[in-house]
């Protein structure tokens, strides 16, 4: 038996240990949860596309060099896209795309490089390609260059230059880790996968079991218009964890809203995923709307500091969260409600309207962009109004939706 004191002084590190735990809690930053379902972000990506069109064109009669520098409208450089850094599976590849800004006509005759600060571990396939125009501004070209991961737990840093501009991305490789409720047997990583019309997409599969013989899965798609790459051939690999494997397959959406589903098969076993073929992004600016569950204080949402084209909407603000209701089953009870959409509408347009602002100030008053209050606010209300019209007809409540008794 312990001596009584050595019982109190276990007792004393006891309690001050778990005082020093609650505080240590209270630092932790809460769980954010999502306030967003896959049907409320289709839509606002879809209302992204046509509103931009018109932010992007009203922007362009104000002043073209006032745009964000975000998704097609670029500043003058060399951008390296995604940017930053970009983890890559080993033994596997990466495309990077590459566009140019220039002051003047872009010389398509003149090489981008591209070095790797570790090519032992990160190989360029081609060090040298060119640039191509797609668009109308003779200035601008784009072109695209791919990289393979060779050592795991390696890096690089690859640098692009041409014609005095240079970017760096940082590059790491990765080992492949499955899904973590991976099921026994074929599956394919998604149920369902969307594609741009006439553009690649990489397909991946899993296979959990005990299987000591070659992996090869065959895999066939019921629509003509997506069609699998390599006959439909797709080899797979050991994962790191044991009794899984890994591979990938490219398949090609050639018809736009060509849906189809794709079936894998090796062996006694089977799997299905759904394709749907989606027209691709439309070349220019365009802004990404994401609802947070945040609250920026008296503001309903803040533009991120690091991307200016995105709009955080601050779900935990008064004016929207009484929308969201209760936080109950794993989410919140309003996602569908059209109270919900319908004030996330009303937020987007103001945010677009004020965005708009400092650029008709300017063009009013050059000298020191300031306007007369009546001024100001003929300009807002009349954006607004353009734009609340454009998020109303993509957030608008569905006919079919049961009021549940919101006020």
């Amino acid at each position: 038996m312990e001596h009584p004191f050595a019982q109190a002084l276990y007792k004393k590190c006891r309690e001050i240990l778990k005082e020093q735990i609650e505080k240590l809690k209270l630092l932790e930053p809460p769980e954010l949860k999502s306030v967003a379902n896959e049907d409320l972000k289709r839509k606002l990506d879809k209302l992204s596309r046509e509103i931009s069109a018109v932010y992007e064109k009203k922007a362009k009669e104000l002043d073209e060099s006032l745009l964000p520098t975000e998704k097609g409208v670029y500043s003058v450089g060399i951008h390296i896209i995604p940017r930053g850094e970009y983890p890559i599976v080993v033994g596997e590849s990466k495309t990077f795309q590459v566009v140019v800004k220039h002051t003047d006509i872009i010389d398509e005759s003149l090489p981008v490089e591209i070095t790797s600060s570790d090519p032992q571990s990160v190989k360029i396939r081609d060090p040298k390609v060119f640039l191509r125009k797609t668009t109308d501004d003779a200035t601008l070209g784009k072109t695209s260059f791919t990289v393979e991961g060779l050592v795991l737990n390696s890096e690089s840093y690859l640098e692009v230059r041409y014609d005095g501009y240079s970017d760096v991305v940082l590059v790491k490789v990765t080992e492949a880790l499955p899904p973590p409720d991976l099921p026994y047997g074929l599956s394919f990583e998604k149920p369902r996968y969307r594609v741009k019309v006439n553009k690649e997409k990489m397909v991946t599969l899993w296979f959990k079991g005990d299987n000591n013989n070659p992996m090869e899965v065959r895999v066939e798609s019921d629509c003509s218009a997506i069609v699998v790459k390599r006959r439909g051939k797709c080899h797979l690999h050991p994962a790191p964890e044991k009794g899984v494997y890994r591979g990938q397959c490219r398949i090609i959406g050639t018809q736009l809203k060509a849906r189809g589903t794709l079936t894998a098969r090796m062996g006694e076993y089977s799997a299905k995923t759904d394709v749907y073929v989606e027209e691709r992004e439309r070349e220019g600016f365009q802004f990404t709307f994401e609802p947070v569950d945040e609250d920026f204080g008296a503001s309903r949402y803040k533009w991120d500091p690091d991307n200016p084209a995105k709009l955080k909407i601050g779900a935990k603000h008064p004016t929207v969260k009484r929308y969201l209701g209760e936080y109950k089953d794993g989410s919140y009870e309003g996602l569908d409600s059209p109270y919900y959409h319908i004030v996330l509408a009303e937020v987007i347009a103001e945010a677009l309207a004020f965005n708009l602002l400092p650029k008709q100030f300017k063009q009013q008053s050059p000298n020191d962009g300031r306007v007369d209050a009546d001024t100001a606010i003929h300009f807002f209300q009349k954006n607004f109004s353009e734009f609340l019209l454009i998020t109303h007809k993509w957030l608008l409540p569905n006919p079919n939706y049961k009021n549940n008794g919101e006020r």
